[in-house]
């Protein structure tokens, strides 16, 4: 019963959808009333996957992606649901955030998952920081130098204890 369930406004170069005013000025625009069923919630956005849902990392995906050069694209990160094991009748999810290194290609940053949060699960060379209102390094941890900081990034002190892995509280 709605007149712009899609609505697709040429002079602003806009798709809205549900509704013919833009709220602010993107490009696509989604509206509607959130509700749930079985605490799923329903009715904004669904991204399908038609694969059965017996095997492993079938889900939908958003995908972002711009061009690199010469009229090629290529994706640069994506925000993955996906089924967590290939259990028939198990329907336990996962949400994975992917971006992509220079050359390479989207590989997981954070698994979030029925019983863990995983980050770098790919053992790449990737360091994790938490942010507080006055330290950028409230909690910091260097791969490289395999050693958890706390207030600082300063491995060295850690790196004294005569230990290759160690902790260095600031």
């Amino acid at each position: 019963n709605n007149a712009n369930m899609f609505f697709l406004d040429a002079g602003n170069d806009r798709i809205l959808i549900g509704t013919a005013t833009a709220i602010d000025v993107p490009m696509v625009q989604i509206a509607g009333a959130k509700n749930y069923s079985n605490a799923i919630p329903r009715n904004m956005l669904s991204i399908t996957d038609l694969n059965a849902y017996n095997s492993t990392d079938n889900g939908g995906a958003i995908t972002f992606q711009g061009e690199y050069s010469g009229g090629s694209f290529t994706s640069f990160a994506s925000i993955e649901g996906n089924k967590y094991n290939n259990t028939a009748g198990d329907y336990s999810g996962k949400m994975r955030l992917a971006t992509r290194r220079s050359g390479g290609v989207n590989e997981p940053r954070l698994d979030l998952s029925l019983v863990e949060a995983v980050f770098n699960e790919d053992s790449k060379d990737c360091d994790f920081r938490v942010e507080s209102d006055a330290h950028t390094h409230a909690l910091y941890v260097d791969s490289g130098a395999q050693t958890i900081c706390v207030g600082t990034t300063d491995t060295s002190v850690a790196a004294n204890t005569g230990s290759a892995k160690g902790i260095n509280f600031n």
